[in-house]
């Protein structure tokens, strides 16, 4: 899955929890490449990458 092909446009709860829905909720790893760019904050992270990983760890995938 990547978002953008994988998420799809929705309304009603901050951006990156509408990922974290669509997406990171229900993935079962994460396979993270980074370059120089780490993401855009979010309200709760540094990043959505960092909030994803974040997340992904929290749940133990």
């Amino acid at each position: 899955m990547h978002w953008e092909t994988s998420a799809f446009p929705e309304s009603g709860k901050r951006p990156q929890a509408l990922l974290n829905k669509q997406i990171v909720n229900d993935s079962d790893a994460a396979i993270a490449i980074f370059w120089t760019r780490f993401g855009t904050p979010t309200e709760e992270y540094d990043s959505g990458t960092e909030e994803e990983i974040e997340k992904m760890l929290k749940s133990d995938k």
